[in-house]
């Protein structure tokens, strides 16, 4: 078995990311990958030291295709015995697009969760569905960081968020939970690493301070804005390094968004120990129970995504909104019970290792030969038969 991988781990993305982590899980359970980078973005990320040593191998032989792309990337080929498509997605369906017929045209499609398992039956997908949890490089989470200067009172607690600065992310939920819940005088502060896609990190800290003004004037807590805390903004691109510096540095990860494929930073919050407050979507819901807090939330209609593609996010689409007040109470149950944050800290720095290379490597290895053994049978199977119709 040779495995030709497509995906786009050159570019600063999720998508990117899970190319990455897929590759290298694939190569510590023994299997012979050869990546292939598609360049979808102006985003450049750091290519591990052992992708840079596959990809110099020749694909000749490969007899699995994995693409690791949104749907209208992918492509069947005749020439492998199985393509197979990996699949993230933040809504209930994908109805509206054309994606459906592209994701039926492959052999199998990989999710990494049982969510989007659903999702993809409710969008009448045809094509066998496996799920297959993100992989990750557990080493990261035992190696030895310094506090990141970010600007705040090391002795303060601090809640954090990473992610675009995007409708889907739900900021407005943290910035308004954050300020309802903390006073002015308790020592808790909220850090914002967030940039608006194709903006620089100058106009994306303007864009930061145009939302948390308005939300402060929507919420009239206090005469003038000046008398609200002052939230840290970090809009400038971190390294891998830094972004674990980060997590590090900060004391609780807050992600509320409508919806998420998997949400790298929450999982790699949990391996710091540092107990994320999410909603219950798509894979978090996969890892974080015992780790973190599910925020209370419920299904309304998608509103506002309009800087995607048009036939994505649709207004009969679904997603979930947070409950402010259970996400109020969730901060400052993390905030004030220790005991309670140390256990769950404790439980997700174990929990990440169910998710390391060498097992999802081998549940990949598992599934692949699953399928290569079946289509072997049947073949064999096909050729007895032929030899007794020719006797």
């Amino acid at each position: 078995m040779k495995v030709l991988f497509i995906g786009c781990w050159r570019d600063g993305t999720g998508y990117g990311n899970a190319s990455k982590d897929w590759i290298l899980a694939l190569d510590s359970a023994g299997i012979d990958v050869v990546p292939r980078a598609l360049k979808l973005n102006n985003i450049d990320a750091e290519v591990p030291e052992r992708i840079l040593e596959l990809e110099s191998q020749n694909e000749k032989g490969c007899d699995i295709c994995i693409q690791c792309l949104l749907p209208h990337h992918m492509e069947y080929n005749g020439r492998f015995k199985k393509n197979i498509g990996t699949f993230f997605t933040e809504t209930n369906h994908i109805r509206n697009t054309s994606w459906v017929s592209s994701l039926n045209n492959m052999d199998e499609i990989w999710v990494p969760c049982k969510i989007q398992k659903q999702t993809l039956l409710n969008s009448f997908v045809k094509t066998p569905i496996q799920v297959i949890p993100c992989p990750t490089d557990t080493s990261i989470f035992e190696q030895e960081y310094k506090d990141l200067d970010i600007g705040c009172e090391k002795s303060n607690f601090k809640f954090y968020t990473i992610g675009e600065l995007t409708r889907r992310k739900n900021l407005t939920a943290v910035i308004k939970a954050f300020h309802l819940e903390f006073g002015l005088h308790e020592p808790v502060e909220l850090i914002i690493k967030g940039h608006v896609p194709g903006m620089s990190s100058f106009t994306s800290e303007q864009h930061l301070n145009i939302i948390c003004n308005e939300i402060k004037r929507g919420l009239k807590l206090y005469r003038t804005q000046e008398e609200y805390k002052t939230e840290t903004f970090i809009t400038k691109r971190l390294t891998n390094y830094e972004m674990m510096q980060l997590h590090h540095t900060c004391d609780c990860f807050v992600m509320p968004s409508y919806g998420e494929g998997w949400c790298i930073p929450a999982f790699n919050a949990m391996g710091m120990g540092k107990t994320p407050i999410c909603t219950e979507v798509g894979g978090i819901n996969s890892y974080l129970s015992g780790g973190g807090i599910f925020v209370d939330s419920f299904l309304e209609p998608v509103f506002g995504m309009n800087d995607t593609f048009p036939d994505l996010f649709m207004g009969n689409e679904d997603w979930k909104q947070v409950n402010i007040s259970s996400l109020r109470k969730a901060m400052r149950l993390i905030y004030e019970n220790k005991e309670y944050r140390e256990n769950c800290s404790e439980y997700g720095m174990n929990k990440i290792y169910d998710f390391s290379y060498n097992k999802i490597g081998s549940l990949m290895k598992e599934v692949l030969e699953k399928e290569i053994s079946k289509e072997s049978f049947s073949t064999n199977f096909e050729d007895v038969c032929n030899r007794k119709n020719e006797l």
